[in-house]
């Protein structure tokens, strides 16, 4: 749970940190599931890349939403239950290239998303972090691309019927132990406003920013969010 100061809804600091116990979950964990019947020696490298490239597009879909693109959102979570629903390969690939273009090339949601959440890979190795975060090693628009790039490499790979491959050990999602690395990535005070509009208009290298010094309505409170 983490202890926020906003102002508007806009998060200027973390003031604080929670461990909150849960239920131990009552099964393991989804996107794992091909890496455990690799480990009883089935042939699997063809799901695992199926769960791998579904596991992003899901991360990026939460992602561009909360940075208010929609469209870009909707089109990623259809793509991920497209994957798993068995979408052949060759169809998913060209769909999710498609996809890994238009937002890799959108100015705004790089400016957007550029020097947020720093996290350096040592870092996330200190913090037990695992999986795009640790091989993103940077900030939100590092992770972005991360899963971009391998949500499109997998989707390729979606039908390949041979065993796992040696150096593909874990799942997709990877340890993710970040407690103490979270007042470092939500701590820094995020976009105004005015910078959420991405994807709904086009990006323009001179697309005006918002001036320096102008305030939300609202004022700045303490809140709990868990």
């Amino acid at each position: 749970m983490l202890r926020l100061a906003l102002q508007g809804d806009v998060v200027q600091e973390v003031t604080g940190v929670e461990v909150v116990e849960a239920a131990p979950a009552p099964r393991p964990p989804f996107w794992d599931e091909p890496w455990r019947q690799a480990a009883a020696g089935a042939p699997v490298r063809g799901a695992a890349a199926r769960r791998r490239c579904a596991a992003h597009l899901d991360s990026l879909g939460r992602f561009l939403a909360v940075a208010d693109w929609p469209d870009a959102a909707a089109r990623a979570r259809r793509l991920r239950d497209a994957a798993l629903a068995g979408a052949p390969a060759r169809e998913l690939a060209h769909a999710v290239e498609r996809l890994t273009r238009r937002v890799g090339r959108s100015r705004t949601l790089r400016w957007l998303t550029s020097g947020i959440g720093v996290l350096p890979r040592e870092q996330a190795l200190a913090a037990g972090i695992g999986g795009p975060a640790l091989a993103a090693d940077g900030d939100a628009w590092d992770r972005t691309v991360r899963w971009l790039t391998e949500a499109a490499r997998s989707a390729a790979a979606c039908d390949d019927r041979r065993p796992l491959a040696p150096d593909d050990p874990a799942g997709p999602r990877g340890a993710w132990r970040a407690v103490p690395a979270l007042p470092r990535l939500a701590g820094r005070p995020a976009a105004p406003a005015a910078r959420r509009g991405t994807g709904r208009r086009p990006a323009h290298p001179r697309q005006p920013r918002p001036r320096p010094g102008r305030t939300r309505p609202g004022g700045r409170r303490e809140v709990t969010r868990g």
